[in-house]
């Protein structure tokens, strides 16, 4: 009866999450996806930390979209490598990658907004994703790299490119594999079409290919030789030589090399060329399908493609896809890796690479040498029988259709593509389990027949788990049979408890009740003894129940005498807490009541409740679900599943509306949805409701203001909006009701239609979990130079909690927002010049913000460029230290010395300073400095040569240099220290008093005891750096006291915010005349200063 299904009140599941504190991205650590078919959910359960899915999928993965980085060894996915992240709307993809050599990798991503100009990111060794720098622009357009490859310690691009950060580059240039700065090779003009293809030709020169008919003004029909080191066009043009098909990596055995292009006969071939002699010569490989990708290993070609056969004999053997060929005479070796497709398909592979002793390759197949491996694998390089490695990546689990590009670096394989969406995929043919606390996929894989055939989809329509945990009951619209043992619409599996793959005819249970429909829903009593079944069927277990019916879950499957017999569909059941019984469809007449749709029914006794919303006749109801209402009692939220608004429960309600459970009636509970969308699905967790549908914007009761909701919305028991708002890719399937469920803590949304969440990846369901306030462990970083018309990047920056996070990001002029520079990359300009550019990112999730500058760097127009030679200063004499001023330099960072005796340099002299040595007197010394900074260095500028000195009869005496330091006191006393005293004559007096600084000016009292040049530099700390806040020197003309202005260097500006305290070392230093007996006096002393 149905009085064995009442629930007691107070059963609902609690929520997981606070409604304001829930994260809108996926959980970290939630990596598990659909896969294959569409890769929608139609129905949930949950028991425990275990989550039941059903629906059109044909596997379960490990979330990598465009990217994934698998062991070398094992294949299994490494989840320490960040993942791609999408702009909302899109999917993230990788069309080109490149090794940089450290275990790391450079790609070129598409629809990812944290890469760099074009798409380029690099990807840390740590598997941290770091946006790249070099700005492709073909005039004003900014352009993309089509493919990349590292030679050495660059990488080069090719492309629809004229320049790179703003220098000139035709289609080809090269950056640093490890700071993907840009480098200095410039290869010579190219036009009349692109470079598609670039590989290492020797230790001195690199082949390109392409569509160009030009280089450097000589005629080249898609292949050219260049110097590595210069870029300089080579005489290299090989006789008879074909143009290359685009689009194939060329590759390079000892003097040869080889290219994919048509061959005599008009097929696909291979192409040898020699290095050396020039000699061009056709393989006449003459395969029957595209060549797609080539390889050289121990003196063989290896050759993939589209082929099933290939090679010069007179009659081709059979190889498909994948061949092996001896390049002397262009015939098929014996090593065949068998490939082949069960769907019936042409087997193609697409991408190849050969690593040590094994020989990896994708495409589209689903055999290897007779053992399963979809799109990926790896044969012995020597018996061609496929290894332990397989990573299981696919998109398409059931025609293993596809394929992806495959990169070594370090001990990993980075596999990456458009359509790749997961790795480590396990076969689920529309029923999976997943341990949502661990986030792993359980044994469990019945398999459904269906009657439409072979080709076509179980739908999964209603999922229920026994209390006990044993059973799993099943709905399933036109399925013939589980595992084998024959039922229809409906079947009763063991469950997932123990580890069981349920699997076996024998984990089918006897329970049999062959509804002659669709089963819509299912609701199990506490006991688990009684099923109520909702659905499109006439009749249950033999007897007559038209869409409604009550029977036990015992073997026998007794049907109960209740029989409401509905005129129509039944689309949802719900439970209320006081076990009544709710139902939604398509009806108007149930129970003998009319009721347009909407209907309760009397947990104890079956009976129909008062329960009538008095909905417009014919309407009908996509979903159904009951929470606690505030006041008390049952809220009954209805999803219409219509555009339309419609009076119910006597109040006009448009999509979605909430009803008192004892009458029917509309509460206060109103959101608003835009006009023209709809509410498709209704869910009750924790006492708010969730809906999803075609709405963009919604907004809670009574609120006015519709804010925006990408097709999912929490609204809680009050109608107030939640601040949970998912961006979802898609758009949600009207026709599934699965429901959003607490499981484990955390926040289960299934989903049909969606291909992403938040820009992650993610097919068929959602976790979501607490939100933690973000934690920061390293600031952001200023990726590049800033050189005028360059582009830097901002460095993401780590937390140590929080994550996921939204990151946004603004770029900083002197501290000062730049306006419209809100992105990770920037393209430093005139007006930047001389400033201190930096990056801030703000780290948002619903929990808090951090928002987190860098370091300031100084933006430059170029090298440093010299106004003034260094001198060498001071007596130059053998024994005594000369010193080297700097001279004065514009965009100068630091310096570098060289000392220069007759011209020539002196091994070692790489100091400020230099004591002449004996037998050096007579001679000329001269100095030479080369001003520096990020961009590089200067040109090397040198000092007027002072000729040496011999050292003197008489004996130096020497006075020792003192330095006293200023108290911190209001009044800041002078000091005066004196130097060294040398038989020519004393040191001039140079005394230092007050300073005083601000953000523009830094000023400081001097008395000079006489003429002379005077040098001032001022530095202080901050932090553990020492920052020069200004530098400069003056032409002091007779002694006495005089002020000195100095300008602060950009750096400086930094340090001298306004208010901020400072101690300041100062540093002077007075060189008299040359001719006179004084010699050069210093003085040194500390101030406290306020900037003002």
């Amino acid at each position: 009866m149905l009085a064995a299904a009442a629930i007691a009140a107070g059963a609902l599941v609690a929520a997981p999450v606070a409604g304001a504190a829930v994260n809108d991205v996926p959980l970290p650590g939630s990596r598990l996806t659909a896969i294959g078919g569409t890769a929608d959910v139609s129905a949930t359960a949950t028991r425990g930390s275990t989550l039941y899915l059903g629906g059109v999928f044909h596997g379960i993965g490990r979330r990598s979209p465009g990217l994934a980085v698998v062991d070398g060894g094992s294949g299994r996915l490494d989840e320490t490598v960040d993942e791609l992240v999408a702009v909302s709307g899109r999917q993230a993809g990788v069309t080109a990658d490149a090794a940089d050599g450290s275990g790391g990798a450079w790609i070129k991503t598409t629809n990812v907004p944290g890469s760099g100009p074009g798409g380029l990111v690099h990807v840390s060794t740590g598997g941290r994703l770091q946006p790249g720098t070099v700005a492709f622009r073909n005039g004003a357009a900014s352009v993309a790299p089509t493919a990349l490859a590292r030679v050495g310690d660059r990488v080069f691009a090719v492309g629809g490119f004229d320049s790179a950060d703003g220098q000139p580059r035709s289609g080809l240039a090269a950056f640093d594999a490890g700071s993907g700065a840009l480098d200095a090779w410039r290869p010579p003009a190219i036009s009349g079409g692109q470079v598609s293809g670039v590989v290492a030709a020797g230790a001195d020169a690199l082949l390109v290919t392409g569509t160009f008919t030009t280089v450097d003004g000589q005629p080249r029909a898609g292949l050219a030789l260049l110097d590595r080191t210069s870029g300089a066009l080579r005489d290299w043009q090989p006789a008879g030589a074909p143009r290359p098909t685009t689009g194939i990596a060329p590759a390079v055995d000892g003097d040869t090399a080889y290219v994919v292009a048509a061959g005599g006969d008009g097929n696909p071939s291979v192409w040898a060329l020699g290095l050396a002699d020039r000699s061009a010569r056709d393989l006449r490989l003459g395969a029957d399908g595209a060549i797609a990708a080539i390889a050289v290993a121990d003196g063989k070609l290896l050759v993939a493609g589209g082929f099933a056969k290939i090679g010069a004999q007179a009659t081709q053997p059979a190889r498909a896809g994948l061949a092996e060929v001896d390049p002397a005479d262009g015939q098929a070796t014996a090593w065949d890796a068998h490939l082949a497709r069960s769907s019936g398909g042409r087997v193609s592979v697409r991408s190849l690479l050969v690593d040590g002793t094994a020989v990896r390759f994708s495409g589209s197949f689903s055999t290897v040498a007779g053992r399963t491996r979809c799109t990926v694998a790896a044969v012995g390089r020597g018996d061609a029988v496929a290894t332990d490695w397989d990573p299981r990546v696919s998109s398409e689990p059931a025609t293993c259709e596809g394929g992806v590009d495959l990169l070594a670096s370090g001990d990993r394989l980075w596999l990456t593509g458009e359509g790749l969406q997961a790795a480590n995929v396990e076969p689920r043919h529309g029923l999976a389990a997943i341990d949502v606390a661990d986030d792993r996929l359980l044994a469990w894989a019945p398999a459904l027949d269906i009657w439409f055939g072979p080709s076509d989809e179980p739908l999964p329509t209603a999922l229920a788990v026994a209390p006990d945990g044993s059973s799993v009951y099943v709905g399933a619209f036109g399925i013939t049979a589980a595992n084998g043992v024959p039922r229809s619409n409906l079947a009763a599996l063991a469950s997932a408890d123990g580890g069981t793959a349920a699997d076996q005819p024998t984990d089918v249970r006897d329970w049999d009740p062959a509804p002659d429909g669709a089963v819509n829903a299912i609701e199990l009593s506490a006991d688990g003894g009684i099923a109520i079944l909702g659905g499109e069927f006439q009749t249950v277990g033999g007897q007559a129940r038209a869409g409604l019916a009550s029977l036990t879950t015992a073997s026998a499957a007794t049907v109960d005498p209740w029989a409401p017999n509905p005129d129509g569909p039944v689309t949802q059941l719900a439970r209320g807490g006081d076990g009544t019984l709710y139902v939604a469809g398509g009806f108007a007449n149930l129970g003998g009541q009319a009721r347009n749709g909407l209907a309760a029914f009397a947990g104890a006794t079956g009976a129909p409740t008062a329960f009538d919303p008095h909905g417009p006749a014919g309407a009908s109801y996509n979903d159904i679900a009951v929470g606690p209402a505030p006041a008390g009692g049952d809220a009954v939220y209805v999803a219409f599943g219509s555009t339309e608004q419609r009076q119910i429960g006597g109040q006009a309600r448009r999509a979605v509306a909430a009803l008192r459970g004892d009458s029917g009636d509309a509460t206060t509970w109103a959101p608003t949805i835009e006009s023209g969308r709809t509410v498709d699905q209704v869910s009750v967790v924790g006492g708010s409701a969730y809906l999803l549908g075609s709405f963009r914007t919604i907004a809670g009761t009574g609120q006015g203001q519709q804010e925006p909701r990408s097709q999912i919305a929490a609204v809680d028991a009050d109608g107030k909006l939640l601040p949970w708002a998912p961006q979802l890719t898609g758009t949600p399937a009207g026709w599934t009701r699965p429901r959003v469920l607490a499981v484990a803590g955390r926040l289960v949304v299934p989903t049909a239609g969606i291909q992403g969440v938040g820009g992650v990846g993610q097919n068929g369901f959602a976790v979501f979990g607490d939100a933690v306030a973000p934690v920061l462990s390293a600031a952001p970083t200023v990726g590049g130079v800033p050189r005028l018309d360059a582009t830097v990047s901002c460095q993401p920056a780590t937390y140590s909690a929080g994550e996921p996070l939204r990151r946004s990001y603004r770029w900083l002029r002197d501290g000062q927002p730049i306006g419209g520079a809100t992105g990770t990359t920037y393209s430093v300009s005139a007006d930047d010049v001389g400033t201190m550019l930096s990056c801030e990112e703000t780290g948002a999730n619903p929990a808090g913000s951090v928002a987190t500058p860098s370091e300031p760097v100084r933006a430059i127009s170029g090298p440093p460029a010299n106004e003034e030679p260094p001198q060498v200063v001071g007596t130059v004499q053998v024994g005594l230290a000369a010193t080297c001023t700097t001279g004065r330099w514009t965009n100068a960072d630091g310096f570098d010395y060289r000392w220069l005796i007759d011209g020539a340099a002196i091994a070692g002299a790489t100091t400020r300073s230099y004591v002449p040595a004996d037998g050096q007197q007579g001679r000329q010394l001269g100095c030479e400095v080369t001003g520096r900074n990020a961009a590089g260095p200067g040109a090397p500028v040198r000092s007027a040569a002072r000729g040496i000195e011999a050292r003197p009869a008489t004996t130096t005496t020497t006075t020792p240099t003192t330095t006293t330091t200023v108290p911190t006191t209001t009044s800041v006393p002078t000091t005066t220290v004196p130097t060294t005293t040398t038989p020519d004559g004393r040191p001039v007096k140079v005394t230092l008093g007050k300073l005083a600084a601000t953000r523009k000016r830094l000023t400081v009292a001097v008395r000079a005891g006489g003429a002379g040049r005077l040098t001032l530099r001022l530095t202080t700390k901050v932090g553990k750096r020492t920052v020069t806040l200004g530098s400069g020197y003056v032409t002091v003309k007779r002694s006495g006291a005089l002020s000195v202005r100095l300008k602060p260097s950009g750096k400086g500006r930094s340090a001298l915010r306004k208010g901020r305290r400072l101690t300041v070392a100062v540093t002077a230093s007075l060189t008299p005349p040359a001719g006179g007996p004084a010699t050069t006096g210093t003085a040194k002393a500390t101030r406290k200063v306020r900037v003002g």
